[in-house]
């Protein structure tokens, strides 16, 4: 059983059939138990990627890391911002399925890694196109900076603050519209 399945399965059993998370602020029981059972899944990905881009900074130079400060804070960053959209994507799959009372628990246990998978599809697009173009988007960064504005979910960032360990150093922690951030992006090479 993978790891999203069993996490389908605990959530079954805590959230009874359709209960509804609309979330009334960070002290609503629902959202703090649903956190809860959210943040480990992410923080052991989030730590075995941050963990494989130093073993592989490492590789090249063993004093990289402390040469080049910025570049690690930059990367970071970027690793955090991915997997806070990531956890908010496991967020709105477990949110949607929980409240959908035609669903049994284990219909929804099936369903759950399914959604999530499909919500981080855009997400690893949009790495592969700022990773191939990242040139191109530098250039037009005025252009860029409004796909992100346009395409930015400020709702959702009220609604589902970052964990601690995904702060970033800058403060600007932000959510995304993969879909839209990515056509709007796309616009820019044409």
């Amino acid at each position: 059983m993978n790891r999203i399945t069993l996490l389908a399965a605990v959530i079954g059993l805590v959230f009874p059939i359709g209960v509804v998370l609309v979330h009334a602020g960070t002290d609503d029981p629902n959202y703090i138990i649903l956190k809860k059972i959210i943040e480990p899944q992410i923080k052991e990905e989030f730590e075995k990627d941050l963990s494989l881009f130093r073993e592989e900074a490492l590789k090249n130079d063993p004093r990289f890391l402390e040469k080049n400060s910025r570049d690690v804070e930059l990367v970071t960053d970027e690793i955090k911002s991915r997997f806070y959209n990531k956890a908010y994507n496991l967020y709105v799959c477990v949110k949607t399925l929980a409240a959908d009372a035609s669903l049994s628990n284990d219909e929804r246990s099936k369903r759950l890694p399914g959604c999530y998978l499909d919500r981080n599809k855009e997400l690893a697009k949009n790495f592969k196109m700022m990773t191939e173009y990242l040139s191109l988007f530098m250039s037009q960064a005025g252009k860029t900076e409004q796909c992100m504005l346009k395409s930015r979910l400020f709702d959702a960032e009220i609604e589902f603050p970052p964990f601690d360990f995904l702060k970033q150093s800058n403060g600007r922690d932000a959510l995304y519209n993969y879909p839209l951030l990515n056509t709007c992006l796309q616009s820019i090479g044409q």
